[in-house]
């Protein structure tokens, strides 16, 4: 959904990416991803800018929180 939207998710691949995220989605679709650091309760950030990814490329854990400031709505997005 185009937006911000807040998932919790437990199906994420090992060694699966921000980056990788963001590809999988399609980056004319992305604004921003945001994965929640349980450890600190800090947000991680990497985002499109110009059609390039930007940030560091996060490793998604198994299982995540992530905010996703969506461009466009996607529609059947399997990571």
């Amino acid at each position: 959904m185009a937006g911000k939207n807040i998932i919790s998710a437990y199906f994420f691949p090992d060694s699966f990416s921000t980056y990788d995220l963001i590809e999988s989605i399609g980056k004319s679709k992305v604004n921003t991803v945001h994965l929640l650091k349980p450890s600190s309760g800090r947000w991680l950030a990497t985002s499109v800018v110009n059609d390039t990814i930007v940030g560091d490329a996060f490793d998604i854990p198994r299982v995540a929180v992530l905010m996703l400031d969506m461009e466009n709505n996607v529609a059947e997005w399997i990571p």
